[in-house]
């Protein structure tokens, strides 16, 4: 079956990124898959990197095997994998939280194709 790749607005924001972000309206947890932990929830996303959420700072480190389950309405609740790169990690202005920067450096074809599918149904962060 073939996969429809859908485009996501290529525009420069405000912050310097190439794409513009979606904000997750579905709870989705990200988990290193070496050591089965959560790592936290997806706040928003482009097939290049993702906003995480979570209770505790994260380390920069080398890249990372992370696995993202689904929805269940959508691809039937599949489990996504592919390498993310810890970029930053900063404290919450608005909670006790901290929020942490990734940038998706592999992932296959088809995951791709369900990022961009995923994201297309999300609204558009608002940068207000």
């Amino acid at each position: 079956m073939e996969l429809k790749q859908v485009s996501e607005q290529v525009k420069p924001a405000n912050d310097g990124r190439r794409l513009a972000r979606k904000r997750m309206n579905k709870f989705l947890r990200l988990t290193d898959r070496a050591s089965n932990q959560v790592l936290g929830r997806v706040m928003d996303m482009t097939t290049e990197g993702i906003m995480l959420i979570s209770a505790s700072p994260l380390r920069q480190m080398d890249d990372m095997s992370v696995s993202m389950g689904l929805p269940a309405e959508f691809e039937g609740g599949a489990m996504i994998t592919f390498e993310a790169k810890i970029v930053w990690t900063k404290k919450s202005n608005h909670s006790n939280n901290y929020a942490t920067g990734l940038k998706i450096v592999s992932v296959s074809d088809q995951d791709k194709a369900i990022i961009s599918r995923l994201i297309s149904r999300m609204p558009k962060k608002s940068n207000a």
